[in-house]
Parts: C-alpha cells; sequence; structure tokens
C-alpha cells in the first residue's frame, strides 16, 4: 500500500510539473486546446504551484529534521543495542544448568542473527 500511495504522489508531481512547464513557462506545447481552456489552464496551473509549494514544506519541515536527527542518534542506539545484546547474552548464558540445554554457542554473534 505504501508503494502504490508512493507512485500515486510521484506520478501527482511528474504531471504537476508538466503543467508548469507546459503552461507556466510555455516549454512544453499543451495537450488540447477548448474554448475554457484559459480558466483551466490557470487552475490547473495554481494547484500545481500549491503542490509543489506543500512538497518543498514537507522536505524542509518533516523529512530533513527527521533524517537529521536520525543520523545524529544512531551511534548511542547502535552502542544501546550492542549493550543490550551482551546483557541477554550472559542472562542466557547464567540460565544455562538450571534449563538443561547445551548453550555453549549461543553467543552474540547468533544473538545478532535474531535481532
Amino acid at each position: 500500500m505504501e508503494k502504490f500511495i508512493k507512485l500515486i504522489l510521484i506520478i501527482i508531481s511528474l504531471i504537476c510539473t508538466y503543467i508548469i512547464l507546459a503552461v507556466g513557462l510555455k516549454i512544453v506545447p499543451t495537450i488540447y486546446e477548448s474554448s475554457n481552456s484559459e480558466n483551466i489552464n490557470n487552475v490547473s496551473l495554481n494547484l500545481s504551484y500549491s503542490y509543489i509549494a506543500g512538497v518543498i514544506f514537507y522536505f524542509f519541515v518533516t523529512l530533513f529534521p527527521y533524517l537529521i536527527l536520525k543520523n545524529k542518534l544512531k551511534p548511542a542506539l547502535d552502542l544501546k543495542l550492542i549493550d543490550l545484546k551482551i546483557q541477554i547474552t550472559s542472562f542466557i548464558r547464567s540460565f544455562n544448568s538450571v534449563l538443561d540445554i547445551d548453550l555453549k554457542d549461543i553467543d552474540l554473534i547468533t544473538i545478532q542473527k535474531y535481532y
């Protein structure tokens, strides 16, 4: 579903870019002409400008801060994750005699396969 939504948004972005190039900048030829084309062109051009402005706003307000925060927190979270894996390994090894299971192959590498 998420891929479908991304595909729809990319198609809408391409349509808006075409409208801006064809109607606003007159770089690309238009597809059709009609008696009401001036009104349709104005409405579609304004909607395209609004959509492109919304995409730019989304990048600056939502996406870029998220990526910056993710890159800042990644080293700290990796260290905490390694510490957690070591603690889980120690916990499992401490109950080796209680569980009656041969746990000598369980180490950090085998636990990392499951996480």
